[in-house]
């Protein structure tokens, strides 16, 4: 043999060159490890298990692959010499093979076609073993590698046919006569082969010839060793013989093991026999037909999510043995089980001989068949899947024998699991059983195994449960295992994503759908993704319909509808919950569903759970609502959270996280956690701030339908659902008997929260009620308190809010049909029917004793807005006379006004003409209004209400010095009043707020001193006006009396709330989520003053603790975020304020943008990018530590979606192209700020930018080091505001309309004068130091005047859009990207990516 190891280098470079023409890819690093065809074999069952198709065909595929194959390998490894090449020709070989059975990916025509293949091409290759026996000549090892490559060469173009899709076509005629590259492979093949036989012939006849000549010369020798041989013949013989008694021996141990073999076979036959005895699985396995048809329709890649779960991987890795899948009706949990079942088998493939075994049982459930309804068959299938990869499981289960012994479920269960994989020490085996849509079983059943699941808790477990099923069984499995079940939500959070790649693939699958306009196409993804809410069935249902129309428009009408099929499902899941729940629930769920069905707007929990004490006899209403909302009910309702915390993060623990430690490293349970563990969830949403509403806007299009109604499942038993017209009575109905009885108004125990909600919505309820759709019942009920809410003064003074749109024709009609029967009027008092009379005769009559009661209210009491009472006298006026009442809401004029006045016959006494004056001036006639506020002085000169409203009247005309002069009038006027009634509370409210007026007056005037005076006096008549502390706090901070506000702070500490739960220092800071910040800075002042800080730390974390054990998480996480700015600024503890914005971000990560949880977690991202990048410059910008801080960075990026009501300046994609800029990286440092650039600009573009809108963007530019236009629009802000608005962030503070020499930061944005840049340049105690003075940006002063709205670029004077212009061209900023439905730009990722290409 010839250079074997350069000849087999050739063979491999020429075949890798080969396989990437052909087909684009190298033949990489994964066939190194094919050595041989075992090594073949098991790579590709490995990489193709999973297709039922290649399971089903495999043995055929592997007996060619072995007959082709192996002269392959036989004769490479010879060529190679042995151990002299890394890996031998053979080897690309066997991965060109590999990869063509990759291709062809579960589909059984393509391994029929492969197996075709690989019988032809052994007749071609079975020659190749003869150059196993002797060493060959160069020109024959030549032509043999020639073959090696054209073998090669086949498998690539095979590969590549089936990649191209043409799958069904691949079969042997495209091998042998349609493919014309095969084709021409295949015939290269031959001709080498046949040459390669010519050249053996020649050689052999040469090779012959000189054997003879060699013959004639050796039998010389041979008869001279003649001699010797006859010696030796007797020793041959012995040992002859020796070896005939050894073949005898192997062949008797040969016909054994094949004995023995059979007999194996034969008794594992027989023992799956007696086991299948034993089991009686299902004559269908119709687990394996859902799986293969779920896994074909899932579109790849959905689900992955799932892998990284941490609910999931808790699961995988053995640390919960019982996991629950949880998901509403259609939104894809079965496609998830089905991923779930892929990821095992491929993780831990049936079949293979590791130890310990690991097995994958599951089970699809579906209320159509009995036995796909059982658990018991479930079970019995499951063991039957686990047996045949488990031989030991195997032997035990046929040691069962008979039926009998599992025929109960309970049984069942011991048998089959429990004395197995639970009881036996030894066993080492773990098999995890997912069984779908649970929810679906027999309600008894699942009960019963839910209660012997428990035995999985006991110990370690070899068996590993995954229950998928709808939400409302979370109780049952609480309520069976009690313990805390980890769950899994599988809601639009999580799937969302998925989602729309299905509206993509599935698009690009129809023959009709892919042909539609481009624009179309785009409304079908964003209408579908923005409808889907979470919901698979939905969009699958709503691309077949659009999948059945043949026009655009008709698709665009399609988008606008319900699909059909959706109806069916939703009826199937109101008659699941009549048959499984019980009477008292269903009442409470029909009551919920009825109220929501009828919203106009989105119901808070708190409304909610009145509604339902009003439902309950007693008033007592429904044990935890909120907790049957998100477990039993979620298939219906969806409940939002001010802070945006969904059912799944709050059942991981988010919604109950104490406040953050910041003593220690970690965060700690606090003293407001119950110490007990309670594994039933409390989920204790602020009950006021958390909405209700249906989880997809399909549920309350097919509950509004009248054509529906309530579902039973059977006759006895109630329905569930909706009858609208009913429920539409029934609100009305409601709503008056709050408006006409107190006693039934006081059972909903919600400080009047549903009463002031009946007095809103209650006429648009009476206009949208059909009576003739209404019961006898009803229509008589109505009637009666329709009377009752017109004719009574009393409850009139309840609901009469002054709704001026209730005097109205359309009012009178809507009245008047519920008295309209006889069978109603006869139920009626006498004088109720003249009442119903006279407004027959004359409509108006509907409204006399309305029109009365509000000219009496307006003229004769202290109510506070006449305006609406003057405008139904005025619009009773219209109807009296016949008029026309216009629809528009127009002022009245100041004669109609004061018609309506003189309406009542009232005399003009001094309040008659205050209250008119009032009423004059909300009409805004001031001159009429300020002439009877003067009669009415004349009639009264000190009463202070005149001269309150007089005052109030010049502040709205800015006449500051009248308007002081009034209030103090009227203070003095007060105060004699307060000197007779000292004790009088309402009297020291009106002067508090006569006094805080004052204040606001001296504070536009700027007078600071009268400012605090005034509002230090009304602070002593209101202690808790937490507005007037604040004011008296700054005051005493602007004076440096830092002493004085710390003892004020410390005496609300020492002083216990109104409930005596926590103190007043608390109540202060809790006050307001808007006031937070600003009142944390200035007890931070005055502790960092003062050196108490500790104090004011220990305060707020108190605060924090308080707000989140009464739910108040939003301001909770305000409170922290003014924790972590107190570390961070005045500490100097970076990591713990780090800690903080990481904790806000992770625990807020599904808020939304425009919400006000998603602007604080907006502020946290930007707190914590800042810091980042300062750590990075403090270490030395490209140091390996800098590069530790940039990664997270990095991953700060990619994690934040801006909100567009937000900075621009201060996203983290920002400050990380801030960093890149100081190391040196331009073009990625652009790309970076390039998005931000883009939507700041956008806001410019109107023509009228706003101070703030300007600061950003300048901002932006300073930033990204364009200090040429960052000058230009800092001057253009100069001259747009008089303001001083230019703060020294140093220790000065002091103000500047101009930023002459002033320097600003462009890693901390801080502004510092001169003074304090030296500080900063020293050692100044701020985030801002040393390190960041050398990128300091100065802004020089502005030497020439510009004309007005013009901006002066490198001292050439253009109009701001022409600037504008070319700010675009200079940072080619194209068309801004749009907004999304929450209103939050979809981030340019393209830019981001270019840039993140460059970094590391």
């Amino acid at each position: 043999m010839v250079a074997q190891k350069d000849q087999s280098s050739a063979i491999c470079e020429k075949a890798i060159r080969k396989y990437h023409e052909i087909t684009g890819e190298t033949l990489g690093v994964d066939f190194l490890k094919v050595q041989n065809v075992n090594d073949l074999t098991k790579e590709i069952e490995q990489r193709n298990n999973t297709f039922r198709e290649f399971r089903e065909k495999r043995g055929a595929i592997f007996d060619v692959l072995e007959s082709a194959l192996v002269p392959v390998q036989l004769f490479s490894n010879l060529a190679a010499g042995g151990a002299s090449m890394a890996f031998p020709p053979s080897s690309l070989v066997f991965g060109a093979v590999m990869h063509l059975v990759d291709a062809a990916k579960g589909v059984s025509t393509s391994y029929n076609a492969i197996q075709d293949l690989m019988q032809m091409l052994q007749d071609f290759t079975i020659r190749l073993s003869a150059y196993t026996q002797e060493a060959i000549s160069e020109a024959l090892s030549d032509k043999l590698s020639d073959i090696i490559v054209t073998l090669v060469e086949i498998f690539a173009l095979s590969s590549k046919t089936i990649r191209r899709g043409r799958l069904l076509k691949y079969t042997r005629n495209i091998i042998f006569g349609n493919d014309d590259a095969i084709q021409t492979a295949v015939v290269t093949l031959d001709k080498l082969t046949q040459v390669e036989a010519n050249l053996v012939g020649a050689e052999t006849l040469t090779e012959s010839k000189r054997a003879g000549r060699v013959v004639d010369g050796i039998s010389v020798t041979a008869n001279a060793t003649n001699a010797n041989v006859l010696e030796t013949k007797i020793t041959v013989n012995q040992m002859s013989a020796q070896v005939l008694e050894v073949q005898e021996m192997v062949e008797k141990l040969m016909v054994s093991a094949n004995e023995e073999k059979q007999n194996t076979f034969e008794d594992e036959q027989a023992l799956q026999a007696i086991v299948k005895e034993a089991l009686r699985p299902s004559m269908i396995d119709s687990a394996q037909e859902w799986f293969d048809k779920i896994h074909k329709a899932r579109v790849p890649g959905t689900g992955d999510w799932v892998h990284k779960d941490e609910v999931f991987q808790s699961w995988i890795n053995k640390q919960s043995p019982v996991i629950f899948v949880s998901g509403n009706p259609g939104s894809g949990k079965s496609f998830l089980a089905a991923n779930m079942i892929s990821f095992l088998l491929e993780r831990f493939p049936p079949g293979l001989k590791d130890s310990p075994l690991t097995s994958t049982g599951y089970f699809f459930f579906k209320s159509d068949n009995p036995q796909t309804r059982s658990f018991h068959q479930a079970l019995r299938d499951v063991a039957c899947q686990i047996s045949k990869n488990d031989p030991g499981y195997r032997r035990y289960l046929a040691s069962i024998k008979e039926y009998e012994r599992i025929s109960t479920l309970e049984s069942a269960w011991r048998l089959l699991f429990v004395e197995y994989f639970l009881k036996r020490p030894d066993i080492e085996s773990t098999v995890y059983i997912i069984l779908d849509a649970v929810d679906e079983t027999l309600d008894e059943e699942l009960e019963i195994f839910v209660d012997l699941a428990k035995h999985l808790y006991d110990n370690q477990s070899c068996l590993q449960l995954a229950i998928v099923g709808r939400p409302y069984i979370s109780d049952q499995l609480l309520e069976g295992l009690e313990v805390k079940v980890p769950t899994l939500h599988v809601n639009k959070h999580k799937n969302s994503a998925d989602i729309t790649q299905y509206i993509h693939a599935s698009i690009k699958k129809s023959l009709v759908l892919r042909r539609v306009s481009t624009k179309l196409r785009n409304e079908m993804i964003a209408k579908l993704s923005a409808g889907a809410e979470g919901m698979f069935l939905w969009v699958n249902l709503m691309l077949q319909e659009l999948a059945k129309k043949r026009n655009e428009s008709s698709m665009r009408k399609t988008l606008e509808q319900a699909p059909r099929g959706l109806k069916e499902m939703l009826r199937h899941v109101l008659a699941t919950f009549s048959e499984r729940s019980h009477e008292e629930e269903l009442e409470y769920l029909n009551e919920t569903l009825l109220w929501v069905t009828c919203a106009d707007q989105p119901w808070k929990l708190a409304d909610l759970e009145a509604i339902l004490k009003l439902k309950s006899p007693e008033g007592d209403g429904m044990i935890d609502l909120e907790g049957s909302m998100r477990r039993q009910w979620a298939s219906f309702f969806s409940l939002d959270r001010e802070d945006g915390l969904t059912t799944a993060e709050l059942d991981n623990g988010l919604g109950h996280l104490d406040a953050f430690d910041w003593g220690a490293d970690d965060e700690k349970h606090g003293e407001y956690e119950n110490p007990e563990e309670d594994y039933f969830m409390q989920y204790n949403s602020k009950k006021n701030t958390t909405t209700v509403t249906f989880c997809h806007a399909s549920i309350g299009d097919f509950l509004r339908d009248e054509s529906e109604g309530k579902v039973s499942a059977t006759g006895d038993h109630i329905g569930v659902g909706v009858n609208y017209q009913e429920a539409k009575a029934h609100i009305l109905q409601t709503y008056l008997r709050l408006m006409t009885n107190p006693d039934f108004a006081s059972k909903a125990d919600d400080s009047g929260e549903m009463f002031a909600h009946a007095a809103w919505d209650w006429r648009n309820q009476l206009l949208t009620t059909s009576a003739s759709k209404s019961s006898f019942e009803d229509r008589r009920e109505i009637a009666k308190m329709l009377l009752t809410a017109f004719r009574s003064e009393e409850s009139m003074s309840n609901w009469l809010r002054g709704d001026k749109w209730t005097i109205s024709t359309a009012t009178v009609k809507a009245v008047q049909q519920w008295w309209q029967e006889q069978d109603v009027r006869e139920c009626l008092l006498p004088e109720e029917e003249e009442f119903i009379s006279l407004t027959d005769e004359k409509p108006v009559h509907l409204f006399t004793p309305m029109a009365m009661f509000c000219i009496k209210r307006w003229l004769q009491e202290d109510f506070p807005d006449p305006g609406p009472m003057v405008s139904i006298v005025w619009r009773y006026q219209m109807l009296a006379k016949g008029e026309e009442i216009p629809d528009d809401d127009r002022s009245l004029t100041a004669d109609e006004v004061i018609g309506a006045a003189e309406f009542g016959g009232f005399e003009k006494t001094s309040q008659w003409f205050q209250r008119c004056a009032m009423a004059l001036r909300e009409s805004g006639c001031q001159s009429e209004a300020l002439q009877y506020f003067g009669n009415a002085l004349e009639l009264d000169p000190e009463n202070w209400r005149t001269l309150r409203e007089l005052a109030q009247t010049y502040d709205w005309q800015e006449d500051w010095q009248k308007c002081i002069e009034l209030w103090q009038r009227a203070r003095l006027s007060l105060l004699t009043v307060i000197a007779v009634s000292p004790e009088d509370g309402t009297l020291k409210g009106h002067l508090h707020e006569c006094l805080e007026r004052m204040g606001w007056i001296y504070e536009e005037q700027e007078d600071r001193e009268k400012r605090f005076e005034v509002t230090q006096e009304a602070y002593q008549y209101a202690p808790s006006c937490w507005n007037c502390l604040e004011v008296v706090l700054q005051y005493h901070n602007d004076n440096h009396s830092y002493e004085v506000t710390m003892d004020v702070l410390k005496k609300l500490a020492d002083k216990a709330g109104p409930k005596g739960d926590f103190s007043e220092l608390t109540r202060f800071l809790l006050y307001s989520v808007f006031g937070v910040d600003s009142k944390s800075r200035l007890a931070a002042d005055a502790a960092l003053a003062t050196g108490d800080l500790d104090f004011v730390l220990d305060s707020l974390q108190t605060a924090a603790k308080v707000a989140r054990a009464d739910s108040r998480t939003l301001i909770a996480a305000e409170v922290d975020m003014a924790i972590a700015r107190i570390y961070d600024e005045s500490i100097f503890d970076h990591s713990k304020a780090i800690r903080c914005w990481e904790k806000i971000i992770n625990t807020y990560s599904s808020s939304s943008s425009g919400t006000l949880i998603g602007t604080i977690r907006q502020l946290a991202s930007s707190n914590l990018a800042k810091a980042l990048l300062s750590n990075a410059v403090e270490v030395g910008v490209g140091t390996p530590e800098a590069e530790e801080s940039v990664a997270k960075l990095e991953n700060l990026v990619h994690q934040n979606t801006p909100d567009p009501s937000e900075s621009w300046s201060c996203l983290p994609g920002v400050y990380l192209g801030v960093y890149c800029r100081l190391r040196g990286q331009d073009e990625r440092a652009r790309a970076l700020f390039r998005p931000s650039l883009q939507q700041s600009v956008r806001a410019l573009d109107d023509g009228h930018p706003t101070d703030w809108e300007i600061s950003d963007l300048r901002t932006i530019l300073m930033r990204a080091g364009d200090f040429k236009n960052a000058v230009a629009i800092a001057h253009r802000s100069e001259q747009d505001s008089n303001d001083p608005w230019y703060t020294c962030g140093g220790p000065c503070r002091r103000k500047a309309p101009i930023p002459d020499g002033f320097s600003i930061c462009p890693i901390c944005l801080e502004e510092l004068c001169p003074d304090c840049v030296q500080l900063v340049e020293g050692a100044m105690p701020k985030r801002c130091n040393s390190q960041h003075a050398k990128y300091f940006i100065s802004i020089p002063r502005r030497l020439e005047k510009v004309n007005g709205g013009n901006v002066l670029v490198d001292g050439e004077e253009m109009e701001f859009k022409t600037w504008l212009n070319l700010l675009k061209q200079e940072w080619d900023l194209g068309p801004c990207e749009p907004l999304n439905s929450t209103g939050a730009r979809q981030l340019d990722f393209g830019d981001f990516l270019l840039a993140c290409g460059e970094h590391f």
